[in-house]
């Protein structure tokens, strides 16, 4: 499995095959004015971190620990292309393990999925009704969309999984989208947000079960 990502033809909504790199702008939470913001600052939701864990390690427990508390199973299907969440039966979807050639790729992939599956349609995770999706139009497919990889990003970073070659895929994915909705500051701003409260929950899941 090669780790470059399919975009989106932002004239026809089309799958395509395009290399492109680009960039996303990351900012310190301290370098932030939170007075306005509703909740305050938001607080670090990390867990106590062993020094001698590798970054596949703490991975792995992420999402072994997000599966536990959630019951989303994670199915490995040979020689499968095409990795996805489906919310019945709730259910990721991934080519074997060892199929991934690409360093980081599987966790880069596994963690967009397991961002997809927080959309279950009830209070349990980061809800939202996502009934009819590919018909939704494509701002709502926009928004869903880099709000996942946006998620798998934070997700990897606080893995410590990162490399140029992760990044600038995740930053072409997630910018093919905003071309296909026509860069609306709105419609990123909510996926910003909503990738944030993604990560959050899934990384709550691992604090659980640390606890």
């Amino acid at each position: 499995v090669k780790s470059e990502r399919h975009l989106i033809n932002p004239e026809t909504g089309q799958v395509k095959k395009v290399k492109r790199t680009g960039a996303l702008a990351v900012f310190n939470i301290d370098q932030a004015d939170w007075s306005d913001a509703p909740e305050g600052k938001p607080q670090d939701p990390t867990i106590d971190l062993d020094a001698t864990v590798t970054a596949h390690e703490l991975a792995d427990s992420i999402i072994n620990q997000y599966v536990e508390t959630t019951g989303v199973k994670v199915v490995e299907v040979p020689l499968s292309q095409a990795p996805n969440w489906t919310e019945h039966p709730d259910q990721i979807n991934l080519p074997l393990k060892a199929q991934w050639t690409a360093e980081g790729a599987y966790y880069s992939t596994i963690f967009h999925e397991m961002a997809h599956s927080t959309s279950i349609r009830d209070d349990k995770r980061v809800k939202r009704d996502l009934r009819g999706y590919y018909s939704k139009g494509q701002h709502v497919r926009g928004a869903e969309e880099m709000a996942a990889e946006i998620a798998s990003a934070y997700l990897r970073a606080y893995a410590g999984i990162e490399s140029e070659t992760l990044t600038d895929n995740s930053a072409a994915y997630v910018q093919s989208w905003a071309n296909v909705i026509k860069d609306d500051p709105k419609v990123i701003a909510e996926s910003m947000d909503l990738a944030d409260r993604i990560s959050r929950y899934i990384l709550s899941c691992a604090k659980e079960c640390a606890a």
